[in-house]
């Protein structure tokens, strides 16, 4: 019994020891004011600590950010909002769409917004979209009877390289043939399936409503896109991806910083018809 009771003792020595290079350690890592319970600070959490200045924080504005317009040397108009937040949004929408097309073009907005994103004359499809994927941004193209539409959304530390690759694909698309036999199947496809039937009668009643310009199809027929290939779409955008008919909107960037990243990139394109020239060619 003595030996187990010498054993019972030397046990509790040793840990208190153990106890006490515990509270040595904590002391060294831990504010001592944790440690201690009695001198343990008991300000609630809704006032503020004592000793400690308070820093005023931030206030979302009562009025909306001014919405800001440039006009460039070939007349393309950039337009933006500081918007508060971490992301940014720029989008190019174009004065072009299926309006616009002839019978030798019929078809070209549809095909168009196929290719967005596509190879350009200095990106091929790979490098794209593996850039958007680094910048883990979002990317979106629309074509409508009188706009076409190129967005990308992404974080603002990414906003200049996002707005480098958006004017590339808008401004110098490639129009490769592989890319546009590819697309063609594509769309073949998606017109054959049941759940776009419903879009394609909306699509004839449409163009049976209306007489001119706004009865040419969105939605091409079949047969009409035999006769697209890379001359016919390069002559379409080189007719209406012009200067005058461009806007570049950007939310969540300063307006200064959009001018001056945007102007390199967009002053190249030709300005095309003045203002009045173009409201004349405007179909009714």
């Amino acid at each position: 019994m003595r030996r187990g009771a010498s054993l019972l003792r030397a046990g509790l020595r040793g840990l208190h020891t153990s106890q006490a290079h515990l509270a040595e350690s904590s002391s060294a890592t831990f504010p001592s004011w944790l440690a201690s319970g009695p001198n343990r600070i008991s300000t609630p959490l809704t006032q503020p600590l004592p000793g400690v200045k308070a820093v005023e924080g931030l206030h979302a504005p009562n009025e909306p950010p001014p919405t800001e317009v440039t006009t460039l040397s070939n007349g393309v108009r950039i337009v933006s909002e500081a918007s508060m937040g971490p992301t940014a949004s720029m989008g190019i929408y174009i004065n072009s769409g299926s309006i616009y097309e002839t019978p030798s073009s019929t078809g070209a907005s549809a095909m168009l917004e196929c290719l967005a994103f596509k190879a350009t004359k200095h990106r091929d499809t790979l490098r794209i979209m593996m850039e958007v994927e680094q910048m883990g941004a979002n990317i979106a193209a629309n074509g409508s009877r009188e706009q076409m539409s190129y967005t990308i959304d992404c974080l603002r530390s990414h906003a200049p390289a996002a707005l480098e690759l958006l004017a590339d694909c808008v401004a110098n698309p490639a129009l490769l043939p592989a890319e546009i036999e590819e697309q063609k199947a594509r769309l073949q496809l998606l017109l054959t399936l049941p759940d776009v039937q419903l879009t394609l009668l909306s699509e004839k009643l449409l163009c049976s409503a209306y007489q001119g310009a706004l009865s040419n199809p969105l939605i091409p027929e079949l047969e009409h896109l035999q006769h697209i290939n890379t001359h016919v779409l390069a002559g379409f955008v080189a007719q209406h991806y012009t200067g005058r008919r461009l806007v570049l909107a950007g939310a969540g960037l300063h307006h200064q910083q959009l001018v001056d990243l945007a102007a390199p990139m967009l002053e190249g394109l030709p300005p095309g018809q003045d203002a009045a020239a173009a409201a004349a060619a405007e179909p009714a």
